[in-house]
């Protein structure tokens, strides 16, 4: 508003004047307040919708987190051996997967063992296990070998599901309960790790990642657990964690930890406690670690294979 005055205005012109500006203010403040309010309704609708959403999102993923949970297997009781897992994944659902079954295979007690883990993780990932699973479970108890479950997995991954471009490591394992010969195959997954007494070694591994190419090629290997020994496959989220000066909590870490452990003592809980100490309250990547001990005497008939150092 102008305080300029024309002099040819009485008082009661320029009271007049004033209360016509008040009026067109008070108008233009009347519309604003009505473009406010309608833009404060727009975005209560749009919070309410987002919260909505969020809403299903978060009850879907509750959904994946309990049905990943639920194809987890039972950890079978075997005599003369104790078999452990850990599960933990880096959000709410993982892109690993594991099982371990007691079967008869060519009228021998084996224990079948199976670690896998997706490029990636969070919800894609944890899609492409779903897959990973339902594959492995066809042939788990018809395969003749390790390497065969592999081969076999690997062939209807790569035809059937191509165009969706699953990638895994992925690694098998055999111990047969009598002789304790255990035969491994491979594809691109860490190694397997034996502890035996106060030492440890990593075993030889290697092979082509599952789901890349039909002509897969997959490391086989063999040796024999003695008394006490401890096997453990896992993947790479419980080797790789690294601090702030970019070590590596390493096979030596996960070692290390499963010393500690006894009997009560939840795995997967001192993993989280590890891991998250060691790289400042984060879990970086799933875990998955599946451990098998020989606790009681081998078959004396059986021959004695040490594993490589």
């Amino acid at each position: 508003m102008s305080d300029a005055r024309p002099k040819n205005l009485s008082f009661l012109d320029i009271i007049a004047q004033k209360d016509e500006e008040i009026r067109r203010l008070k108008d233009e403040l009347e519309q604003r307040d009505a473009i406010y309010r309608e833009l404060a309704e727009a975005v209560t609708e749009d919070a309410r919708r987002v919260t909505g959403a969020l809403q299903d999102l978060g009850d879907d993923l509750g959904d994946a987190f309990r049905f990943q949970r639920a194809i987890l297997p039972t950890l079978p009781t075997l005599s003369g051996f104790r078999i452990d897992a850990a599960y933990l994944p880096a959000s709410i659902v993982s892109g690993d997967i594991y099982d371990v079954a007691l079967m008869r295979l060519a009228e021998r007690r084996t224990l079948r063992i199976f670690v896998a883990d997706a490029t990636g993780h969070g919800v894609a990932a944890a899609l492409a296990t779903m897959f990973l699973k339902s594959e492995y479970e066809s042939v788990k108890r018809i395969a003749e070998s390790p390497q065969d479950a592999l081969t076999v997995m690997n062939e209807k991954l790569s035809a059937t599901y191509a165009n969706m471009q699953l990638r895994f490591t992925a690694v098998c394992a055999d111990i047969d309960v009598a002789s304790r010969m255990v035969t491994y195959a491979s594809a691109a997954h860490p190694s397997p790790i034996v502890i035996r007494g106060d030492s440890f070694a990593e075993l030889e591994t290697g092979g082509t990642f599952m789901g890349v190419t039909r002509e897969a090629d997959f490391f086989v290997g063999t040796f024999e657990l003695l008394p006490g020994d401890r096997v453990v496959f896992a993947s790479d989220g419980a080797i790789d964690p690294m601090d702030a000066h970019g070590n590596e909590l390493g096979s030596e870490g996960l070692v290390s930890l499963l010393r500690t452990l006894h009997d009560g003592i939840s795995i997967t809980r001192a993993l989280e406690t590890v891991v998250k100490a060691h790289t400042n309250g984060r879990i970086p990547d799933d875990i998955t670690v599946v451990s098998v001990t020989a606790t009681g005497p081998r078959d004396p008939r059986k021959r004695s294979v040490r594993p490589p150092t």
